[in-house]
């Protein structure tokens, strides 16, 4: 999700939870101010991070992290609308008895029941701060095979399969898939482990639609069809010769169910490719989408040598949904090393690491390394990145556990804590 459209949406909760808020009307009601009258998008954010509440469990969050965030920034208002309330009752005057001393009775009232309420958000606020954050894992093979390949390419959808040309639709190649899709394959992993299942079944297509950001059911298809329509370059380690391999390989397979009054329809209403179809228009009963086999077996840790997983906050997903293409591939880069890394500048454009070898030669190196700064820039805006420099044309990069888990880290925050401690 842009600026743009994450202050628009912020703007909105403003109105729900702070102009629209009972406690704060009735503030206006006896003072003429409204507490939350002047409050922005910036205001807010600005209120979050003071109280180390990350903007995306407003934006984005569980229920527990948006309730949560809410009530932190409604506990700052509520601290507002007391001060409001001093200033007014500094002009009571006995004197007076047309003016504000009429009104003490409505005062002592509200304020007794501000307080009230700052114990009771005050409570909520240590009740969820007090829950650990939800975790899964991620496979590596599938972050190796998505860091090369997000972005866009040739249409996915002129191309004829079974002798049927299916109507254009979305400008993503087989060669690329849409960063949309890329997080959507990380949000079905994450159900993989919250099912305990190795084929998810999905039946509320609006719910993970919404989880996600994307605005019409039809787009949530065209991404799965992303993931399951094509075969694609599935890197992994080959426990025989141990070593690195690449295979082409579907790396979902996904099928869609219909309920048995669905009526027959004709090949030109189908939408998808020669491995994966919906049908164009026509509710889904439901979904089962299984990974490939050696995501799997790196989920469940079994096969023998593997390239293993990445331990993840669940809320990066959510996070990954608000990234530009290049920062995208960028967080599944760093990722998948060690939290602070470096590496040449032109080892990082090849086709190992980021595969930009064509870009730099269709948009030149300048423009592509711009883009990688900015998309380093936003890394560390989202907390994932600490710090990254280029210097002697070696990128260094560090990152902490906003979001990724590494044993490295805990390692090196346990050795900090036991420094202090001593």
């Amino acid at each position: 999700m842009g600026r743009n459209l994450e202050n628009n949406k912020i703007e909105g909760l403003i109105n729900k939870h702070l102009i629209a808020w009972e406690v704060l009307i009735a503030t206006k009601e006896l003072t003429g101010i409204h507490p939350a009258g002047e409050a922005t998008p910036g205001g807010i954010i600005e209120i979050l991070k003071n109280n180390l509440v990350p903007v995306n469990w407003l934006l984005y969050g569980t229920a527990a992290e948006k309730r949560r965030a809410v009530s932190v920034i409604r506990l700052f208002y509520v601290g507002e609308s007391l001060k409001i309330l001093e200033d007014f009752a500094a002009k009571f005057s006995p004197d007076n008895p047309q003016g504000p001393y009429a009104q003490i009775e409505d005062l002592r009232a509200l304020r007794t029941g501000l307080y009230e309420l700052i114990s009771n958000l005050s409570k909520d606020i240590a009740k969820t701060a007090a829950k650990k954050p939800k975790t899964h894992k991620q496979s590596r093979e599938y972050m190796h095979t998505v860091k090369r390949t997000i972005g866009r390419g040739d249409n996915l959808f002129t191309m004829p399969a079974d002798g049927v040309f299916i109507e254009r639709e979305t400008p993503e190649g087989r060669n690329k898939i849409t960063s949309t899709a890329a997080v959507l394959g990380m949000e079905i992993q994450r159900l993989v482990q919250e099912q305990g299942a190795e084929v998810v079944t999905i039946y509320n297509l609006r719910e993970l639609a919404n989880r996600l950001q994307i605005d019409k059911i039809e787009r949530l298809k065209i991404a799965l069809l992303e993931l399951g329509g094509f075969v694609r370059p599935l890197v992994y380690l080959d426990p025989n010769k141990e070593r690195l391999a690449i295979t082409m390989a579907q790396l979902y397979e996904v099928t869609f169910y219909y309920d048995n009054n669905t009526e027959a329809k004709t090949a030109v209403e189908l939408k998808g490719t020669g491995l994966s179809y919906f049908i164009k228009n026509q509710p889904v009963d439901f979904i089962e989408i299984k990974p490939h086999p050696k995501i799997l077996a790196s989920l469940q840790g079994k096969g023998g040598k593997k390239l293993g997983v990445v331990l993840v906050k669940d809320e990066i997903i959510q996070a990954a949904r608000s990234l530009s293409d290049m920062a995208l591939r960028l967080l599944t880069y760093t990722s998948t090393n060690m939290p602070e890394q470096a590496i040449g500048k032109n080892k990082l454009y090849k086709y190992e690491n980021l595969n930009l070898e064509e870009e730099i030669k269709t948009q030149g190196e300048p423009r592509v390394l711009e883009s990688i700064k900015r998309a380093l820039d936003e890394l560390v805006e989202l907390q994932h990145l600490e710090s990254w420099s280029l210097e002697n044309d070696i990128f260094r990069f560090k990152y902490g556990n906003k979001y990724v888990l590494h044993p490295a880290q805990k390692r090196k925050d346990a050795k900090e804590i036991g420094e202090n401690q001593g």
